[in-house]
């Protein structure tokens, strides 16, 4: 599976806040944003780097061919948000809440993002890559082209959120959970298959 990367071709630094209703190629470093609003904004080619956004509030905003990273988005809400082409590296989200979000083109690397939730949310050429997402809900997701590897789902839960043809070979997935409708078509390898039996019904003789 291809994911189409950010497509940035020129940038200058900036001091946020510096926006009306759009931010453009612009390129924000080591910033600690306290009780900005960011309301009915489009986010288009720019790079965040070392941006702490604590305390930030995101409603109504789309993000276009945007780099996090080493960005932390910790207990942030970004629910019902756009996001194109999009490249999160290194961040921290731990508790960050995704609810119906729309992800189109959209990297995970090498992120913290335990205890996220991703409830009806839509991915679509999605990646999570060498991250956790321990004990984070998927709870009526849409998924469409979705790759994973090297990934901790520890503990996570999965419900009405179809993995046909998703393969977690690679990942952990220790007391995860799975209704029927998610489990269905998903692809694990013969070591993850005992952890995965006993939500069938099934036990296993040794």
């Amino acid at each position: 599976m291809i994911v189409v990367k950010p497509k940035i071709k020129k940038l200058e630094e900036a001091k946020l806040p510096s926006f009306s209703d759009s931010l453009y190629e612009k390129k924000f470093v080591g910033e600690t944003l306290g009780d900005i609003v960011f309301d009915e904004i489009e986010i288009d080619s720019c790079e965040f780097s070392k941006v702490i956004f604590s305390f930030a509030h995101f409603t109504r905003v789309e993000f276009i061919d945007v780099i996090f990273e080493d960005c932390d988005f910790s207990n942030l809400s970004l629910d019902n948000l756009s996001f194109t082409r999009v490249l999160f590296k290194n961040c921290r989200m731990v508790g960050t809440s995704f609810i119906g979000s729309s992800f189109h083109n959209v990297s995970f690397h090498s992120c913290n993002a335990k205890y996220t939730n991703f409830s009806e949310a839509n991915l679509t050429h999605v990646e999570f890559l060498d991250s956790t997402f321990e004990e984070s809900t998927f709870l009526e997701t849409n998924i469409k082209a979705f790759e994973v590897k090297g990934v901790s789902f520890r503990s996570t839960e999965w419900m009405n959120t179809s993995l046909s043809g998703v393969d977690f070979s690679t990942c952990s997935l220790e007391q995860a959970s799975f209704d029927m409708a998610s489990l269905k078509g998903m692809i694990i390898d013969s070591f993850q298959a005992p952890l995965l039996v006993g939500l069938l019904g099934v036990k296993v003789k040794e």
